[in-house]
């Protein structure tokens, strides 16, 4: 799930619930924020970004730590498509960062809302 909301031209911010699954070699899923920059093309049809923020994840497999719920970073683009006044499609792909071996590539698609 994924909130994103327009905060000047060319800049938006998105409160996203992650969850990455539950089979090895990762089961995390946290609440990640991202600041974005964004550029409409065809009046608006197609819009291409790029962002980054932070996810506070829990990993259920995290190994040689007690603590399994660490602050990941994530880096993303993403494409939307309007196709409807208030609907879009949109694809994204992020990539998370974190301080031992576990990155990992997310990618996301589905419909959007425009409100």
């Amino acid at each position: 799930m994924e909130y994103r909301r327009s905060l000047a031209t060319y800049i938006e911010w998105t409160a996203t619930g992650l969850y990455e699954g539950a089979d090895r070699p990762v089961a995390r899923y946290g609440l990640m924020s991202q600041v974005w920059l964004t550029h409409p093309f065809f009046t608006a049809h197609l819009t291409l970004s790029a962002g980054f923020g932070p996810y506070l994840a829990h990993d259920k497999f995290q190994q040689g730590s007690d603590d399994k719920t660490k602050l990941d970073w994530a880096a993303s683009f993403s494409a939307s498509v309007r196709f409807l006044e208030h609907f879009a499609v949109r694809g994204s792909w992020s990539r998370i960062i974190t301080d031992h071996d576990r990155d990992s590539d997310v990618f996301l698609a589905g419909l959007s809302y425009r409100f």
